[in-house]
């Protein structure tokens, strides 16, 4: 058990260690991106210009010069700031746990393990009963930023940049079909970047029967070997901690409970010896 007891301890160091470095490394990369646009344009020269050619291939004339990929990938910086943070908590906490026998901090660590586990198993099982729900809750907000702010094949605007490359390179037009663009500002019906060769062109003859939602979903299915791996293996990894975790805690918790009356039996002992002593006349040497 005591073999086990410091295998285990020595894993949640080394995982938790692990996660806090690469907590430190998402903050530090989230940080730069989100606020160090001076720095960060000159890594990202190679990814506009690869931005500009894709876009000259969709027209000619559009003018990508506002087009700026921070806005694009902003919320992904905040994810990175937000994953980054709570990676480096989460790691503190289980190696504090781990090295200390803190049982506050191993009772968090273990409290968070079970809430993402649940949290998981809760997504796995609606995805699988109520799919059409969950598809309408991710399309929706797709829908309604299709709508408010689409401007068509000349848009220079980030959103619509971003629309026309997913369209173009995924050969799809809108969430589900053409008929997304049925009720966009500017009587927009079937925009050009759903056009597979020829302009202008009709539903007949574009991508219009195809969504890029699941134009999303089917290059997911391609890669579904890869997407179960990486899931499950996450998935596995929670698991085990969690499992070192509550063993751990239940040492700590034996060891302390030993202490504890190791020191009681050290008291009663010391009371013994005091009432020997004080019977015969002596005091206790202090």
């Amino acid at each position: 058990m005591g073999a086990l007891e410091g295998g285990g301890r020595f894993i949640l160091v080394l995982v938790n260690g692990i996660l806090s470095l690469a907590g430190i490394g998402l903050l530090i990369i989230g940080c730069i991106a989100k606020w160090g646009e001076q720095l960060t344009d000159q890594y990202l020269s190679e990814i506009y210009k690869t931005f500009q050619s894709a876009a000259s291939s969709i027209n000619t004339n559009v003018d990508v010069s506002n087009f700026n990929i921070a806005d694009v990938l902003n919320d992904v910086f905040i994810a990175l700031i937000v994953l980054g943070g709570f990676f480096l908590l989460f790691g503190i906490f289980g190696c504090i746990g781990a090295t200390c026998k803190v049982k506050g901090a191993l009772i968090i660590y273990s409290g968070v393990l079970i809430f993402i586990i649940v949290a998981e198993l809760v997504c796995v099982i609606l995805l699988f009963t109520i799919r059409e729900k969950v598809d309408g809750w991710l399309k929706d907000p797709m829908k309604r930023q299709l709508r408010e702010k689409y401007s068509g094949l000349n848009g220079t605007d980030t959103v619509t940049l971003t629309w026309n490359l997913l369209m173009t390179n995924l050969h799809c037009c809108g969430v589900d079909n053409h008929q997304d663009f049925n009720h966009i500002a500017g009587n927009i019906t079937l925009p050009e970047a759903c056009c597979l060769n020829t302009l202008p062109c009709s539903s007949a003859t574009a991508n219009s029967s195809k969504g890029c939602y699941a134009a999303v979903e089917d290059w997911l299915n391609k890669h579904l070997d890869i997407v179960i791996g990486t899931l499950g293996g996450i998935c596995g990894l929670e698991v085990v901690l969690l499992f070192l975790s509550c063993l751990t805690f239940c040492a700590t918790r034996r060891s302390r409970k030993t202490e504890d009356n190791q020191d009681g039996m050290n008291e009663v002992k010391y009371e013994n010896k005091k009432e020997r002593t004080d019977a015969m006349g002596t005091t206790i040497p202090s």
